[in-house]
Order: C-alpha cells, then structure tokens, then sequence
C-alpha cells in the first residue's frame, strides 16, 4: 500500500472504500510525524545548521504539498468522472426519435397544443413548448397504442416515468408537461415503421 504523509493528513491510493470506484481513505496525521515533528522523513543527525534546516523544511514543505495535490487529482480521476447526460425519453435537447429541439414545431406561445396520429406517423411530430403545456394526442388508440419512451435502431424502449403515459384505449389523450426537458413517444404498433416523435419542453 502506498502511503502519502504530508504532515496535515495521510493518503492511502491502495485502500479505498468499498464499493465506491476510486474513493481514497482520508485520515488524520501519523502519529509518528506530529510527535516527532516529521521524523520520518529525516532525524536530527542529518541537518545540525539551524538555516540549512529551515530551508530543508520548506523545500520539502513545497514539495509535499505538490506531491498532496497531485495524489488528490489522482484519486479524483479513479472515481470514473462525473456524471453523464440524461438517457431515455428525457434525453433533453439532443436527438431523440428522429427530432431536435432546434428543428422542432416552434409552439412556446400556446398552452395547449394537438398532436393528431395520421396513417402510421404523427403530425406535427416534433414540437417545442413551454413547461407547463397540456400536449393533446388525437389518435385511434385501439389501433396505434400510445407510448411515452424513445425508438432507437428499431427498437423500442418505455420511460415509465414519461408524463406521456401508456394509452390503448379511445381516440383522445392529454398530458401535461410540468419540467423542462426532451420526451419521446411512439406507437406500440408501428415504432418500427417510423411512427414516433418527441415533445421539448422548455
């Protein structure tokens, strides 16, 4: 195990918390270094000058505390960096089924907005709103089941924390969108064939 003492606290890289990747262990002082004012390091027979001493002590001082630092950005670069984006339905401004935020129907104005299944597409299929906006789906239900989640190579994937839930049954369906965000959706039915857009919330 290799260990860093500094003289304020001792770094283990070896021991690390269990199950956190890259965590080090923090502790207090050596009891060998603060009793023998960092005899560790070096005894009282290596310097006898009193100003050559002085200096020794703040070289090492400097160099420990680089040597501190940089044990410190080590640590941090083993905790695996920080945290990603949002993946699934809320995937926010970047593509998702087939739209952008920045190419989406531009409806920020309205507070209510319709969003009618034509065939086996939606139309508009990709809008923008303000949070707050109640989105109306205008569809057969029955024939193009209504899913909140996001359509990626084929493959369909539900967000069932989607405020777009689950819908079978009717011809109208409203939700409303209270945070920011992007939420995809599609029908159960005809993912595969292209039928599926997103809602930016914003």
């Amino acid at each position: 195990m290799t260990v860093l003492r500094t003289g304020i606290v001792e770094i283990s890289r070896a021991s690390r918390h269990p199950g956190v990747k890259g965590a080090c262990d923090v502790s207090e002082p050596n009891d060998a270094w603060t009793a023998g004012g960092g005899a560790d390091l070096w005894n009282g027979d290596t310097l006898r000058d009193g100003r050559g001493e002085s200096r020794m002590r703040h070289l090492v001082g400097v160099f420990l505390t680089g040597a501190m630092i940089a044990a410190i950005a080590g640590c941090a670069d083993d905790s695996g960096g920080g945290s990603g984006g949002d993946t699934g339905s809320n995937a926010g401004a970047e593509g998702l089924n087939g739209c952008t935020a920045a190419s989406a129907e531009d409806h920020t104005l309205d507070t209510m907005v319709t969003i009618e299944g034509q065939g086996t597409a939606y139309t508009p299929q990709c809008i923008r709103i303000k949070a707050g906006t109640t989105v109306t789906f205008e569809s057969d239900f029955a024939t193009h089941p209504l899913v909140g989640g996001v359509v990626k190579d084929k493959t369909k994937s539900e967000d069932e924390s989607s405020p777009i839930q689950g819908t079978t049954a009717g011809s109208v369906a409203s939700f409303t969108f209270p945070n920011a965000g992007g939420y995809g959706y599609y029908c159960d039915a005809h993912f595969a064939e292209g039928m599926y857009g997103a809602i930016f919330a914003e």
